[in-house]
């Protein structure tokens, strides 16, 4: 599965992945670089500058997903199980290339995915996994102290912030599934 993009306004679609591998997850840059997530034998997150066609991958020893970009571009998170369960880690960026080591932003019982940065930067929403229950958990993007947003017996994923930052949503499922 490839990757596809298509003017607003209609016309033809152009197939802008390789298709590798399955490629899902993209999140586009104001820049206009895409990052998504690719995997053959394990996942990877691909960087494409969608002007120039540069692509760098930034693969680990083990899996990577879930890309998300910080609103100037300068950094990217996303889910990595380098340390065994999956966290959320940030990579800093320079001109859409990987730029010294990325750090590990959660440390948390159970794993996290599906990281969404705030429109002013500050904030990352992600969800998190434990023991059955899933939740969303708000971080501040230079580190610190996570707090949990939702608390409810049924699945709470793939949060996203109003344009403004002064909200969020999220998609809700049935009671009792975790």
């Amino acid at each position: 599965s490839a990757l596809w993009r298509m003017p607003a306004e209609g016309g033809t679609p152009q197939r802008v992945t390789l298709g590798t591998g399955p490629e899902a997850q993209p999140s586009l840059a104001a820049s206009g670089r895409m990052a998504f997530s690719t995997a053959v034998d394990r996942f990877d997150i691909a960087l494409v500058d969608l002007r120039t066609g540069q692509r760098t991958r930034l693969g680990g020893a083990r899996s990577e997903s879930g890309p998300g970009f910080s609103p100037d571009g300068s950094a990217i998170v996303f889910t990595s199980d380098r340390e065994v369960s999956f966290d959320l880690w940030v990579q800093p960026l320079v001109a859409a290339v990987p730029s010294g080591r990325a750090r590990r932003l959660t440390d948390q019982p159970g794993n996290e995915s599906l990281p969404a940065w705030s429109p002013d930067g500050r904030w990352i929403a992600y969800a998190n996994v434990d023991g059955g229950e899933r939740d969303l958990w708000v971080i501040p993007a230079r580190g610190g102290l996570a707090v949990r947003l939702t608390s409810r017996p049924g699945p709470d994923v793939h949060p996203s912030w109003s344009p403004d930052g002064g909200g969020a949503g999220f998609r809700v499922g049935p009671r009792g599934r975790g």
